[in-house]
């Protein structure tokens, strides 16, 4: 059995080779069952964050930009006093 100048001999690097094979089998089945399952199953269209927001506990607090401005601008008048 020959040894290359790195160490290995020739039949421990096709060992290697057969192991790795078997372990890319192994991936290339799991990734394929991913890829069926995601192709069987139908769509799921994702929620929009208003539509998250809206469904949420409390609600919205403002419903408009003038009503954040005045939230805001009262809280400020608060800090001052």
């Amino acid at each position: 059995m020959a040894v290359s100048p790195i160490g290995y001999s020739a039949q421990s690097v096709l060992d290697k080779l057969d192991i790795i094979m078997a372990e890319l089998q192994i991936l290339r089945r799991e990734v394929e069952s991913l890829l069926n399952d995601n192709e069987s199953s139908p769509t799921v269209r994702r929620k929009t964050a208003m539509e998250t927001l809206t469904r949420a506990p409390g609600q919205r607090i403002f419903y408009t930009p003038e009503d954040v401005a005045k939230y805001l601008n009262e809280e400020r008048a608060s800090w001052e006093s």
